[in-house]
């Protein structure tokens, strides 16, 4: 293994970001599996008031009110509450549902964990096996010290020091083989450093261990017991599950994850996961760095210095769970940070901290404004797209000047999927070729050509919001749409927005059709914005921002560009698009009655 894989990783971000596919190492894209939605339902749990479990209804719907305000920020995309093992609110921002499984990136970690737990249970493995007896057929000729000491206790603790990351991923179909070719940073045990790749090895060791694929294992032990009728896990080349990231859950789902850990591994009187796996997972068995992760890390899971712990993932999936309070907080979200921040984590405590272990007083009038507001959640624009209006007269107008017009784009890096959607399966666009709107009763129609690919979204007059499936390589996913726009003289804006409903992630576009020479502008924009995924990556594999700059700036200086411009292309590419010529107008307005004349002889 190259001992500069920090350095390889960067060059390869940097290669993505440039939409540099030909000098990306490829080993082939791969088809996922993802968890469809409006298959079978999932098993609910218990639902109840929040009077009935000790808190008041109105703290709850001040909890709604202050995220929904920090959607620049924390970007809420789905949030439940349980009490006492009962669901007391859930809320959903539209266009997200409760029946879309979601990508959970790295609270997969901690599901990964829980199997690991099941198999020590059953006797299948021990933490103090090391790498080396588990792939004494990989095991290199070089480092031998580092990998005979390296155990399964390691990788859930996050201390292997293991160099290849989730970015060096990519750079090779072998992640097994690539794990164990890496040199370490420092000896295993001796430190904490959190690598996605851990996880992975863990899923492999559970393939290796049972004979069978990770979710095959885990349906009869832990899935179906919680009544998960629906989930699929996303597996690297060679077919094994990511383990680290890649699973798909509904958010009542992950709930029941939680509450399985709050009920010390107990579940309708069954035993999935032992008391002691449990307890000592959930404490704190390394040290990690300062700031909001500052609590400590168990296995695979975080944990907090006042006995709470939390499953998370990247991009703000959080299952919070508060043994003090007997409550679980499960929420989906679009945020860049890598952690449940302390603004987020204090909205959440401060709701619990008045509860009461005993029921309080029915409130009927405070309970149906809290529905009302749970009912009336929806993803906003962010504040630099807010300027054009939804009025139905100005969509008329906008809609009868882009009618039936098609525009060939520029080159250009972006196409439909989110680039986070793209780098994470591996399944790249070569660009947007031609974009063509079209108007049908209400809505405007618009239509993305990118290679071999066709997909449509659509934008309504009102406002609402469109739910479309979107493909490209053969992997579909949710999404819907909806658009702002207005109308001047000169130029005619539609802003659309796309969350990819099964993942943390939005697409938004701003069409800018210059009506005085015909063209048109699209500037690819997405959340968590592409700057900011880019940093979480970089805090990810443990490379500084400077870093970063350093090895760009090679490629600023090469283009002739400023610094500000370069990032502004590489962060929200903006592609121009020439009006197709429709020359075949004529012959499509022929009469119907009209023959064509005969093949001259």
């Amino acid at each position: 293994m190259d001992l500069s894989i920090q350095m390889r990783s960067l060059d390869l971000m940097i290669k993505l970001l440039r939409h540099d596919l030909a000098n990306i190492p490829s080993y082939g894209f791969r088809l996922q599996q993802n968890a469809q939605s409006g298959g079978q339902k999932s098993s609910p749990l218990p639902r109840s008031t929040p009077e009935a479990e000790g808190l008041g209804s109105s703290t709850l719907e001040r909890l709604y009110r202050e995220l929904d305000a920090r959607q620049a920020g924390v970007a809420p995309h789905a949030l439940m509450v349980l009490v006492n093992g009962k669901v007391i609110s859930e809320g959903y921002w539209a266009p997200y549902r409760a029946e879309h499984p979601y990508m959970l990136y790295s609270m997969s970690k901690s599901i990964t964990g829980t199997a690991i737990g099941i198999a020590v249970d059953e006797g299948l493995l021990s933490l103090d096996e090391t790498l080396a007896e588990i792939f004494p057929e990989l095991m290199p000729t070089t480092y031998l010290r580092q990998h005979k000491v390296a155990t399964v206790r390691q990788l859930l603790t996050m201390r292997t020091g293991n160099r290849f990351n989730e970015v060096g991923s990519m750079l090779d179909e072998n992640w097994v083989k690539m794990f164990m070719e890496s040199l370490p940073k420092f000896d295993p045990g001796t430190a904490f450093e959190y690598n996605s790749m851990n996880t992975y090895m863990l899923a492999a060791i559970l393939v290796k261990k049972t004979g069978m694929p990770l979710m095959e294992y885990l349906r009869p032990r832990l899935f179906a017991p919680l009544g998960i009728e629906e989930a699929a896990w996303e597996v690297c080349p060679q077919g094994v599950e990511k383990g680290g990231w890649g699973l798909y859950l509904r958010l009542e789902d992950a709930a029941k994850l939680g509450q399985l850990y709050l009920q010390n591994g107990v579940w309708n009187g069954k035993r999935l996961v032992s008391e002691d796996w449990v307890r000592t997972a959930t404490s704190k068995q390394s040290s990690t760095f300062s700031g909001d992760a500052s609590g400590g890390y168990g296995y695979q899971i975080w944990t907090n210095s006042d006995g709470s712990y939390q499953f998370n993932g990247a991009f703000g999936q959080y299952v919070m769970v508060f043994p003090a309070y007997n409550a679980v907080v499960a929420m989906y979200s679009g945020c860049a940070d890598l952690f449940a921040r302390g603004d987020l984590m204090r909205l959440v405590e401060a709701s619990l901290f008045g509860i009461s272990e005993r029921a309080l007083p029915e409130n009927p009038a405070a309970l149906a404004s809290l529905r009302a507001a749970e009912d009336r959640l929806e993803l906003d624009f962010p504040k630099e797209f807010r300027g054009p209006k939804t009025k139905a007269a100005v969509f008329d107008e906008l809609s009868g000047l882009l009618h039936e017009k098609e525009f060939r784009m520029e080159q250009n890096p972006s196409g439909l999927f989110p680039l986070a959607v793209q780098c994470v399966q591996g399944n790249f666009t070569t660009g947007t070729e031609l974009v063509r709107f079209s108007r049908r009763g209400t809505t405007l129609r618009i239509t993305f050509y990118e290679y071999a690919e066709r997909n449509t979204i659509a934008v309504d007059q009102n406002g609402a919001w469109l739910p479309c499936t979107v493909a490209m390589r053969g992997q579909t996913f949710a999404a819907a749409s909806r658009g702002i726009w207005e109308v001047t003289p000169e130029t005619a804006v539609l802003n659309v927005m796309v969350p990819f409903v099964q993942t943390p992630h939005v697409r938004i576009y701003s069409f800018t059709f210059n009506r005085l020479d015909g063209t048109l502008s699209v500037k690819f924009d997405e959340l968590p914005s592409i700057e900011k995924a880019g940093m979480m990556l970089l805090e990810l594999i443990g490379v500084s921002r400077t870093a970063f700059m350093k090895r760009l700036m090679p490629a600023i200086k090469k283009s002739g560009e400023r610094l500000s411009e370069t990032m502004n292309r590489l962060y929200t590419p903006t592609a121009k698009g020439m009006p197709v010529a429709q020359n075949d107008t004529a012959l499509l307005s022929l009469p119907q009655e009209q023959k064509l004349l005969p093949p001259a002889l």
